[in-house]
């Protein structure tokens, strides 16, 4: 997990860059044909998941879930943020909710 975890880092510095180039060439903030800020985003949802498709789906459609309705603090954070970082933050952030949602089910489903 700690390569995951370095990759994640590294891929998330470089959505930060290009999305922020995207939006400075494009003019458009948050262009949605730029989907790398969602890529980094469900790959934080992923980080240490059990292996199997239904965490997968279930990870997805979490993060979807969080992506769109953008609760507190996401749609903040997506309205105040600037640049680059603030298009790859709202998707972080909705990758964090959606990750910490499975660690429990992980850890619910450890138990029984």
């Amino acid at each position: 997990w700690l390569v995951y975890c370095a990759g994640l880092l590294i891929l998330t510095g470089f959505a930060i860059y290009l999305a922020g180039y995207a939006e400075k060439l494009t003019g458009i903030e948050d262009h949605p044909g730029i989907v790398c800020d969602e890529m980094v985003g469900f790959w934080l949802t992923t980080l240490m998941l059990p292996a199997g498709l239904v965490w997968l789906i279930s990870a997805f459609v979490l993060f979807r879930l969080f992506d769109i309705s953008k609760p507190w603090p996401i749609q903040w954070l997506q309205r105040n943020v600037p640049g680059g970082f603030g298009i790859v933050i709202d998707d972080l952030m909705a990758g964090l909710y959606a990750w910490l949602i499975l660690q429990a089910c992980v850890q619910i489903q450890r138990w029984f």
